[in-house]
């Protein structure tokens, strides 16, 4: 995994003007020195405030593994890079920061010398002690990160709690401000730099970052949601043989995913294999897989379509090896998520929420839509909430 696409620049910048975000755990910026812009190879980038004055980070926790260089380039402002420096790099190979400040730098300039870091707790480690030697007071740091992809939340988890303010940006707003400059070019150090602007000049809004259970219910419901997909396409991909081999397989059931249809595929998944099944044993699963519904008239049924299919040859046993392989991971698939079905049940109830009074709302669309929405009491309208 390449988690340093994450963390690719860090910019310090003095007299941070932002908005208060009271929700957000920004509060206090009006007083920050240094405004410190995290930029992300995967476009991911940070904004947090404060610094500790002993900072430890427990090597069990730490963030993914991965290198960077360091790299100083002379920066003032965004056009002419001359006094000062800022810390640059790249994920998979370097984390950049640049740091601006003090307050009275009214004009931005760059105060730390570029420098890289590991993207686990040795590297966090590292970051905090360079910024330290800045100031030692929390309330004089701001931090900074777009929140695309995921690799700002694990650098955010742990500053916050540390006890640093986090600011997460949606990456809109450093886009818009990157416009407004003549020269378009987009390198790591420039990008921190926008992030570290935006706060600066006060033109930011803070995302809203969910709350640990609120993250974890989205987790399962997205889980689910992607083990549901793969299964359907499993499904796809096995009516998509049997149409090869045994087209008249279909026409026989309700649906070929059907208890009983899966009982008869797992058995005689060929047209040859059901012609040559004994009679017998046939209908024993067929009875038993429908709760006695079906009987032995069925298993007639079935032979009768096997000795006339219109199929394919099944070819060195390669369709019935394929058809095997698809049902037993559709089963899988479908009980894992199940499994998660049943999981998000429990968990939605610690949340207390009226969503499931409305009427054709089940548990899991419930839980989807208050983990995706969070809070909805931050939209001030429905238009608001649809955009």
């Amino acid at each position: 995994r390449h988690v340093a696409k994450g963390l690719d620049g860090i910019d310090v910048e003095g007299d941070a003007l932002l908005p208060g975000q009271g929700a957000d755990g920004v509060d206090g910026l009006d007083h920050a020195r240094f405004i410190i812009g995290i930029h992300d190879g995967n476009k991911d980038r940070i904004i947090a405030q404060g610094l500790g004055h002993s900072v430890g980070c427990d090597p069990a926790v730490g963030f993914d593994r991965d290198i960077s260089h360091v790299i100083a380039l002379p920066f003032q402002g965004l056009e002419s890079p001359q006094d000062g420096v800022v810390f640059y790099g790249r994920r998979d190979q370097v984390a950049t920061v640049g740091v601006i400040g003090p307050q009275e730098a009214e004009d931005g300039q760059v105060v730390r010398k570029a420098f890289s870091f590991w993207n686990n707790c040795t590297g966090y480690n590292l970051l905090l002690e360079q910024v330290r030697r800045l100031t030692l007071v929390k309330s004089q740091i701001v931090f900074a990160m777009e929140s695309t992809a995921h690799y700002w939340l694990a650098l955010y988890a742990r500053l916050l709690k540390d006890g640093y303010a986090v600011m997460v940006l949606n990456p809109i707003q450093s886009h818009s401000l990157r416009e407004l400059y003549i020269r378009k070019a987009k390198t790591d150090a420039r990008d921190s730099l926008i992030i570290a602007d935006l706060v600066r000049f006060g033109r930011c809004k803070a995302s809203n970052v969910p709350q640990d259970k609120i993250l974890a219910l989205r987790e399962l419901c997205r889980s689910r949601a992607y083990l549901v997909d793969m299964a359907a396409d499993l499904k796809r991909k096995l009516i998509a043989l049997l149409d090869r081999i045994f087209p008249e397989y279909e026409s026989l059931f309700d649906s070929v995913f059907s208890k009983a249809s899966i009982a008869v595929l797992s058995k005689y998944s060929t047209p040859q294999k059901v012609k040559n099944a004994n009679l017998r044993k046939l209908t024993d699963i067929l009875m038993e897989s429908s709760n006695g519904h079906f009987g032995e008239w069925k298993a007639h049924q079935l032979k009768e379509a096997a000795c006339s299919s219109f199929g394919i040859d099944d070819s060195g046993g390669v369709y019935s090896t394929l058809l095997g392989m698809f049902l037993e991971q559709i089963l899988s698939l479908t009980a894992q998520a199940d499994s998660l079905e049943k999981q998000i049940s429990v968990f939605f109830q610690e949340f207390n929420n009226p969503l499931t009074s409305i009427p054709g709302v089940g548990t899991v669309l419930a839980a989807t839509i208050l983990s995706e929405i969070g809070d909805i009491t931050r939209f001030s309208s429905a238009d608001k909430l649809l955009a």
